[in-house]
């Protein structure tokens, strides 16, 4: 999942299109935490903006849902 995610953000134009993205949690900011779209521009636009070596995705993780809405093991 992490090399995929690197790969995603090199593309410039994958990278602009996912943070110009609408923010469709405005009116529930609680949901943010689980809503997969807001978990990946968090990623983008912290691996863009920050100078930090490292980012915890484990918020990130906990966005994929399977189909019955629960969480997804990332170990799987």
């Amino acid at each position: 999942m992490n090399a995929s995610m690197q790969q995603l953000f090199m593309m410039p134009g994958f990278r602009q299109g996912i943070l110009a993205v609408a923010d469709k949690t405005k009116e529930h900011p609680e949901t943010r935490q689980e809503d997969f779209m807001w978990q990946c521009k968090l990623i983008f636009a912290h691996l863009q903006e920050s100078s930090k070596k490292a980012y915890d995705p484990a918020a990130y993780c906990k966005s994929f849902k399977d189909w019955d809405g629960n969480p997804i093991n990332p170990i799987e």
